[in-house]
């Protein structure tokens, strides 16, 4: 708990100290891979002109090559990959743009469509993700963004979501 409060600190005294977004948001996914243990971290925006998610900062534990490896499978950079904001599109949108945390473990709740279930599953398995959870980025417009972390675990506690969405609200506010 201690290095949470830690990480926060650093993480507001960093965006007192500068108005790049981006590096706000590298910062804050970096930590919650490194500070509160996940395995991956990816963070997006809502783009309101297009209605869509798009990843801004994404942070894997397991290496660079993983981000390569799922880069080939999906034809694209993964910064580059949107996902349309749209309540009816699947439950975990659907919940994201309802302002509320969703877990899984299927990645194919999220990105099926615009991506095939095995496509989704394929690369779950290369981020041996065994949980996930979706916060969203709520600011004075209401969501603006999401965080996607994985684990290899079989949950996530109530406490730990906490953390993450303690997290969200700093990068969201």
């Amino acid at each position: 708990f201690q290095s949470e409060l830690l990480a926060l600190r650093e993480i507001i005294a960093s965006m007192q100290g500068t108005s790049e977004l981006g590096e706000v948001l590298e910062q804050i996914s970096t930590a919650i891979v490194q500070v509160l243990g996940y395995d991956n971290s990816v963070i997006a925006l809502l783009d309101r002109d297009k209605a869509t998610f798009k990843p801004a900062a994404i942070n894997f534990n397991l290496g660079k090559g993983l981000g390569a490896r799922l880069e080939g499978m999906i034809g694209k950079r993964l910064i580059d990959f949107e996902i349309p904001a749209d309540s009816d599109y699947n439950k975990a949108m659907r919940a994201l743009l309802d302002g509320e945390v969703y877990l899984t473990h299927r990645l194919s709740d999220l990105l099926s469509p615009p991506l095939k279930k095995i496509t989704s599953y394929a690369m779950q398995q290369q981020a041996k993700a065994r949980t996930l959870a979706i916060i969203p980025l709520l600011g004075k417009e209401g969501v603006v963004g999401s965080i996607l972390v994985t684990t290899p675990r079989k949950e996530i506690t109530e406490s730990e979501l906490q953390s993450l969405v303690t997290f969200a609200d700093q990068a969201g506010g």
